[in-house]
């Protein structure tokens, strides 16, 4: 059917599917479709509006106002359309106006419908039905609250609501459908669609099928022996075959109450229910066997309820032992003390709790066992009652023993009281550990000093102070530990407090060669660089080339040039006396002059500087000399050695046993070789150090034979 409007034009507004029979349409005459059929005798087949469907005696007056209501409805008129409406009053109208609003999914409309039908249930369900999100569930209740079920059915697919589908197809008792729609995408209620499809069974007298949507369900187990308790053998059956240890037991309790003991004892041990297989055979007078159950399951229910009959029967040491393995020490301890069983008092208290265990302590305080009463009061957590019984006692190990426990949390004036207990008696470590814990660090550390109490990495660490006083008590604990020896920890300790001159000191006198390196480093002092390079000149650098470059380094770093001039110097030296290398001293001495000329031009410098350029001046005279005679000009070698001789003094760094040594080794004439050797003897103390023995052998010297005494080891030369 098709409307048309001058502004919208043609708008569509019914679909109506025809039959084979109707072979053509006749003529359109509200209520009613007239179409040409062959199978009537009248030839005329009359088909109903939709806007009319369920209405009977319709007048002409409802037959316009119905077309009207239609027409301005698809032209999106909505105040012309319920103008039209407003005076029909059958409800049959405004249910077939609901019903067209499904397939419009017009919910405003279709809510307007239902308040004239005066109908409240549907139209608390449109009200709810505004919660849900998607447009097609809002319309898919209305479709379903006027029986339109194919068209909700197919709303709620096409949104994918399945767990709205999934009560749909409940309600309308189609379970497969409503199964097998929970198994595939609404899994999150298969549970509850297989109980209430169950109970839908049970209703239905289907017992078995019931059952096993129970069983699905998971809910088999409340329900299945209601259902089957009119027939007992087929409750065991059923019981037996699902080996479900909640049936077992609502059997055996089944049993019980009706007097069968020997078969609630077999479900109740199918059930592995302990604690009622021994209340059965406690019943029966049978606690041989009940003791052998508590005693091999372990189960603590089960030893408690036998050891409370055991008490009944004053039977108080088999009650005591099965009281400790049900755990209930209190009742243990009762027994204990209503019987005297007092030594045994103290073993059950340390595992109880700690009301048990203050009432234990002041029970052992009367029998006038003092030691265990402190300790069981210091365990119950009162550490008050504790000392005071301590101390009163003078109980020092369980004052010890208490100390231990304490924290910062404890009671100021108590830690005080404890720590001054253990100054009076000389116990000075553990004064110093309660007043660490006290955070009296100050007067702690008074204490190692005074005391020499051995300050340790763990209870230095303790000693961590906070405030503006921080820095100087951690000074203190590096001076406490540095008397003591403890120069790691004293230089960890002067860091700490950002003096890192004293850390430094501190681990130079550790000889940790690493760790000095890496202070060093870190500390980015001048004073730090140059003790760290001065303790590095006393290692082997000579045979470290790292080491070596460490110490010019941090001597750079510092801007230390006269320590750094001095050690060039040394390494000249080094090179001279050791090595005969004059090149490298050379190049060392000239580093030392340029370290120098860093410095201020005083006085002290230029003589400084002076002094270098003479060294470098011998060197580089030797190194002539050496090469005029590796060149031939041995007269000429001879002349500037002997020059070189001539200018040597106590200042040089060329030692003149090397340049006799030269002359020596270049000389053709032995005679000459000789003269030059007895020149040597006057002016160098030790000639053979200079000396190869081959040469000293073909000079003809031997060394004079003497006596060597404790008190006299020179060796001398003589000219044979």
């Amino acid at each position: 059917m098709l409307w048309t409007s001058d502004e919208k034009g043609i708008l569509l507004h019914e679909i109506i599917s025809l039959t084979n029979h109707q072979t053509k349409l006749l003529a359109c005459d509200a209520p009613h479709i007239l179409y040409l059929s062959n199978q009537k005798a009248d030839l005329i087949d009359r088909i109903v509006m939709g806007d009319f469907h369920g209405v009977s005696d319709i007048n002409p007056s409802t037959n316009k106002a119905v077309l009207n209501f239609s027409y301005n409805l698809s032209v999106g008129n909505m105040d012309l359309a319920f103008k039209a409406i407003n005076s029909v009053s059958s409800e049959a109208v405004w249910t077939n106006l609901a019903r067209n609003c499904v397939k419009t999914k017009r919910l405003d409309v279709a809510t307007v419908c239902m308040g004239r039908v005066k109908n409240g249930r549907v139209a608390k369900a449109l009200r709810e039905a505004q919660k849900e999100p998607e447009l097609e569930a809002k319309v898919a209740i209305l479709a379903i609250h006027v029986g339109m079920l194919d068209e909700a059915e197919q709303l709620l697919k096409s949104c994918k609501r399945y767990d709205l589908l999934n009560k749909f197809y409940q309600t309308t008792c189609d379970w497969d459908k409503a199964v097998r729609v929970a198994e595939t995408n609404d899994r999150v209620h298969l549970r509850n669609t297989h109980h209430l499809h169950a109970k839908y069974l049970e209703q239905n007298r289907k017992i078995k099928e019931a059952l096993e949507s129970y069983e699905k369900a998971d809910t088999h187990r409340i329900h299945a022996p209601r259902l089957l308790s009119e027939d007992i053998y087929k409750l065991k059956t059923y019981v037996d075959q699902s080996s479900d240890p909640v049936l077992f037991k609502w059997l055996a309790q089944y049993m019980e109450s009706t007097g069968d003991m020997k078969s609630a004892l077999h479900y109740y041990t199918m059930a592995k229910d302990h604690l009622s297989i021994v209340r059965v055979l406690c019943f029966l007078n049978n606690f041989n066997q009940a003791s052998e159950v508590a005693q091999n399951t372990g189960d603590r229910a089960a030893a408690y309820h036998l050891a409370r009959q055991f008490e009944a029967m004053e039977r108080f040491d088999e009650a005591l032992s099965f009281f400790i393995r049900a755990q209930a020490y209190g009742n243990a301890i009762r027994i204990c003390k209503e019987n005297g069983f007092t030594d045994r008092i103290w073993g059950l208290a340390l595992s109880a709790a700690p009301r048990e265990q203050a009432d234990a302590a002041r029970y052992l305080q009367e029998q006038g066992d003092i030691h265990k009463a402190i300790l069981l009061y210091h365990k119950a957590g009162m550490v008050h009652k504790a000392l005071d019984l301590a101390f009163s006692s003078e109980d020092s190990e369980a004052l010890a023993i208490i100390s231990t426990n304490l924290t910062g949390q404890t009671d100021p004036s108590l830690l005080q009281r404890v720590a001054d207990y253990f100054l009076t008696n000389g116990q000075y470590e553990r004064a110093v550990d309660i007043l660490a814990t006290a955070g009296k660090f100050s007067e702690a550390v008074a204490l190692c000093v005074e005391h020499s109490v051995l300050l340790t990495e763990e209870l230095a660490e303790r000693l961590n102070p906070t405030g503006p006083e921080r820095n100087k008590l951690l000074i203190e604990i590096g001076e406490c530990a540095l008397a003591q020896s403890n120069y790691h920890l004293a230089t960890k300790k002067f860091t700490q407090a950002g003096d890192k001159v004293r850390a430094m000191k501190a681990l130079l006198k550790s000889g940790d060669t690493d760790k000095i390196i890496f202070l060093a480093g870190v500390s980015r002092e001048k004073e730090v660089y140059v003790m760290a390079a001065n303790y590095l000149q006393a290692l082997d650098w000579r045979s470290n080339p790292q080491l070596l470059n460490t110490i010019i380094q941090f001597y750079s770093k510092a801007k230390a040039y006269q320590s750094l001039s001095n050690f060039y110097v040394a390494c000249a030296n080094i090179e001279i006396e050791e090595y005969q290398d004059y090149e490298k001293a050379g190049v060392a001495l000239t580093e030392a002059k340029r370290c120098l000329t860093k410095l201020s031009d005083d006085l002290i410098t230029r003589k400084a500087v002076e002094t270098i350029d003479r060294r470098i001046a011998d060197v580089h005279q030797f190194l002539r000399c050496r090469r005029l005679f590796d060149s031939g000009s041995v007269e000429e070698g001879m002349s500037q050695c002997q020059k070189l001789l001539s200018q040597l003094d106590s200042a040089t760094i060329v030692p003149p046993g090397d340049v006799y040594a030269l002359m020596m080794e270049n000389e053709r004439d032995l005679n000459n070789s000789r003269k030059i050797f007895e020149t040597m003897k006057r002016d160098v103390s030790d000639p053979a150090k200079y000396l190869s023995p081959q040469l000293l052998e073909s000079l003809g010297y031997q060394p004079k034979s003497a006596t060597v005494t404790q008190f006299d080891d020179d060796i001398g030369f003589e000219v044979k």
